[in-house]
């Protein structure tokens, strides 16, 4: 019996194409994502693509999966949350009312986490709790147990090796002293290069004067190739103008018009003076101030300019979470009948959280360098 030759240039062809249809594959499967401080979402969301925002937020086509009048669908983005941690019970409910997402929410104290229990990820991401380093708080800083939680983030991140982290806090690390350095070198300990981004979220489309400080590690040892610290930062694409109040408001209606849950309850906290917190008035022909998340009293329910009917009134819970850029079918207070969460712990989750647009920019800029440098 005659036996068939192989040529050597088969085989390789062979190994070759096997070789592509493994990256090929690879390109295609989800990257899994532990997401701790989860809050509502909105990291969660922006990391996971594939959600509505008006047009106006959005100026890159490739973005952009489809359009619906004056709202897109962004792309999804290669990344998948399989498990979120945060002690507030409320963010644990509007997470759950708003991803299909079936996974373990946990409610534990960071502390009690252990990353061998975890589900396997190649991403970890979290905004650390921030209100103790902020300018507008009462800057306990690290000096606070709420201020040395980034210490907890890093300690889960050495356990569960991940081949890259992205945590967010807020813009006041960068004036006190030593902050910025403090915190990279924790995370540097468990091997990662660390690199640290100052942004505005108005550049990046988000309709709201937020500025932020985000982190970016990755783990060196995993890298295919070298990096630079320029590579991760996304372009601004609002860089000359920004999306004021009035073009992602264009199309709500009144409270007293509005079949939106969200859109109907806002604070009817009294005005105090335009010296007290939250009674600023919003000009709708900019962006909005920070949307904060302490709330007591009338702090953060800020005021409308007169928008043509003549009232004057707080914002929405709906259009607080607008300038968040958190989807109009996202539901805080109540969804399909099931009421989810109070009118002050809606604004408190809102507050809290990453702008989802803003962290998807970061999103698709790291899924598009995943497999170059991994």
């Amino acid at each position: 019996m005659k036996q068939k030759t192989v040529k050597i240039e088969d085989s390789y062809n062979f190994k070759k194409t096997i070789v592509e249809l493994v990256t090929q594959k690879a390109l295609f499967k989800k990257i899994k994502v532990i997401s701790l401080f989860s809050g509502c979402g909105g990291l969660d969301l922006g990391f996971e693509g594939n959600f509505n925002i008006h047009e106006s937020c959005i100026k890159d086509d490739d973005f952009i999966k489809s359009k619906n009048g004056n709202t897109v669908i962004l792309k999804d983005n290669p990344f998948e949350i399989v498990f979120c941690n945060d002690i507030m019970q409320e963010a644990k409910v509007a997470w759950e009312a708003n991803f299909s997402n079936k996974l373990e929410y946990s409610t534990k104290s960071i502390r009690e986490l252990k990353g061998y229990l975890l589900p396997k990820a190649d991403l970890v991401i979290g905004g650390f709790p921030c209100q103790d380093f902020s300018l507008a708080g009462k800057r306990a800083g690290f000096s606070s147990e709420r201020g040395r939680l980034y210490q907890e983030m890093a300690r889960i991140i050495r356990e569960v090796r991940p081949k890259a982290f992205v945590a967010e806090n807020v813009y006041g690390l960068l004036s006190i002293n030593g902050a910025i350095e403090t915190i990279k070198k924790e995370f540097e300990n468990g091997g990662y290069k660390v690199f640290h981004y100052p942004v505005e979220a108005q550049q990046y489309g988000v309709p709201q004067t937020r500025k932020r400080v985000f982190f970016i590690g990755i783990k060196e040892s995993d890298l295919k190739r070298k990096i630079d610290e320029k590579e991760f930062l996304p372009k601004p694409s609002h860089f000359d103008k920004a999306v004021t109040l009035n073009q992602v408001f264009k199309n709500l209606s009144e409270p007293n018009e509005s079949s939106d849950p969200d859109q109907k309850s806002y604070s009817k906290a009294k005005f105090y003076g335009l010296n007290c917190q939250g009674n600023k008035s919003v000009d709708i022909n900019k962006p909005a101030p920070t949307i904060r998340a302490e709330h007591h009293g009338n702090i953060e329910f800020r005021r409308l300019e007169n928008n043509g009917n003549g009232n004057d009134r707080r914002l929405t819970v709906r259009e607080a979470a607008i300038i968040q850029t958190f989807p109009t079918s996202f539901s805080f207070i109540e969804k399909n009948g099931k009421k989810l969460l109070s009118q002050s712990a809606s604004y408190k989750v809102i507050g809290n959280a990453v702008p989802p647009l803003l962290a998807y920019h970061f999103a698709r800029k790291l899924g598009k360098l995943w497999h170059d440098i991994f």
